[in-house]
């Protein structure tokens, strides 16, 4: 073979190590600095355990008021779902849990197949009522000695149960009857039924409170439904001087004749009017009596409610608010109409907007420090019967009223519904602009690794 000469050899484009070199160490140093900033971030979120959530119904992190009763636990609650492995809702049920675990370290969940485990639910230690009564869905909530059951899968549903298995006093709702108010036995459109019901998911007891007999001093909060006869003096007196020495009325009186509660809640700045309010602007089925409301203040009964969230009141009078000349009386609207609402007083239409619900209140001194009055007056009674309860925001209403008069703040909350899918439907004119902006991103990204990677293989 001839050996060609070195000048007859073809050019050859030479190569830069040193440029090669530089370039793969630069390479090599985002890749390590990469890996390093993975590693913290992994090794943060192992120590550091936080949920942001930006949906509208905030599902996906507890409420406020769950966070303080997990907060104000003094030793450890037990929570046992009793769930089949092929239950439709143990995955979301689940879920849930994880964010109560995560909110309090004396917070232990176990799910309990009630069909391949059914020695575990012997150990827990029910009464014999209880245990005869376990099937899927149930959930046992334990803290040392107290023992709770309950079917729901809600946040609502867990919270009542923790904080009602570490409360030991009970907290009894006593219903004012003689005078033709709404019955909370009644299943009837007027009556109360399902009211009660509510009210014993959520662990309070219910009874018959006569007022010539006296208030028993077991109850915790007295409810006046809509009395259609007047009430006599002397019960008017015996009705005052339980509330001067610390007591809670919820007062929920129809526009019309004069029952004389009146004078009960005049001395707490409060006065119900007996004329109805008119809406022509916001109300149901063309009825300006069948009014619909979303004006609300930021007392702690209607905190989160909104636009989004109206209150409903078939026929709803007016509140009067003033100042009773007591300086440790305190007093503020809970919920009002709109501008364009009206009424009668005196033979003379009166502009809104109007007061349709308002709380009173006023703290002991000295040795009774630990007495406080407090008063929820609405000029309607319809809203909480079983016809109209379910109505948007009735239900929630009538409950954070009674748990702001019972002093249990953590039950004053937005009740939402089960966690579950959220599906984004999209109008089909949207389309288009949904798909351009699903799209777009990833393209774009596409577009510039090809150019880079061109422009390095042109180096």
């Amino acid at each position: 073979m001839a050996l060609m000469r070195r000048d007859e050899l073809e050019a050859r484009s030479g190569v830069d190590l040193g440029r090669m070199a530089r370039r793969s160490g630069g390479s090599m140093s985002v890749v390590i600095l990469a890996v390093v900033a993975v590693a913290l971030a992994l090794g943060i979120s192992i120590k550091v355990r936080h949920r942001w959530d930006f949906s509208e119904r905030r599902d996906n992190v507890l409420a406020p008021q769950t966070l303080d009763v997990l907060a104000s636990l003094e030793s450890e609650v037990e929570i046992y779902p009793l769930f089949t492995l092929d239950h439709n809702q143990r995955e979301d049920y689940w879920f849930l849990l994880q964010l109560y675990r995560d909110a309090s370290p004396k917070v232990s969940v176990e799910f309990i197949d009630p069909v391949s485990r059914p020695g575990r639910i012997a150990s827990l230690g029910l009464a014999p009522e209880q245990e005869s009564a376990r099937r899927d869905g149930m959930t046992v909530v334990v803290q040392g000695d107290n023992r709770r059951m309950f079917n729901g899968v809600t946040e609502e549903s867990v919270t009542n149960a923790v904080m009602d298995v570490s409360t030991t006093a009970p907290r009894v709702v006593g219903f004012i009857r003689g005078y033709g108010e709404r019955d909370p036995g009644s299943d009837t459109d007027a009556g109360y039924g399902k009211l009660a019901v509510e009210l014993l998911q959520e662990y309070y007891e219910i009874a018959d409170v006569v007022l010539s007999d006296g208030i028993p001093p077991e109850i915790t909060v007295l409810v006046l439904a809509g009395p259609r006869m007047e009430i006599p003096e002397e019960d008017l007196a015996r009705l005052a001087a339980w509330l001067d020495d610390g007591g809670r009325l919820l007062a929920l009186m129809d526009p019309g004749g004069d029952t004389g509660i009146n004078r009960v809640l005049d001395p707490w700045g409060l006065r119900v009017m007996a004329s109805p309010v008119i809406e022509p602007k916001m109300n149901l089925f063309k009825d300006p009596k069948f009014v619909k409301v979303s004006n609300y203040t930021k007392h702690a009964i209607v905190e989160g409610f909104g636009r989004n969230f109206p209150s409903v009141f078939p026929v709803v009078g007016r509140i009067e608010d003033f100042e009773p000349g007591d300086p440790l009386v305190f007093h503020e609207a809970l919920v009002m109409s709109t501008l364009v609402s009206s009424t009668m007083s005196e033979g003379e239409n009166v502009d809104g907007p109007f007061n349709l619900a308002a709380a009173s209140w006023r703290r002991g001194e000295g040795e009774q420090s630990h007495k406080e009055t407090r008063i929820v007056a609405v000029a309607d009674s319809d809203f909480a019967s079983n016809q109209y309860l379910f109505f948007v925001a009735n239900r929630n209403l009538i409950l954070n009223c009674i748990g702001w008069l019972s002093r249990e703040a953590s039950l004053v909350s937005l009740r939402r519904g089960a966690l579950a899918d959220q599906q984004l439907d999209v109008d089909p004119t949207d389309k288009p602009g949904l798909v351009l902006a699903t799209y777009t991103a990833p393209f774009l990204v596409c577009v510039v690794g090809i150019v880079v990677y061109f422009r390095r293989r042109s180096l």
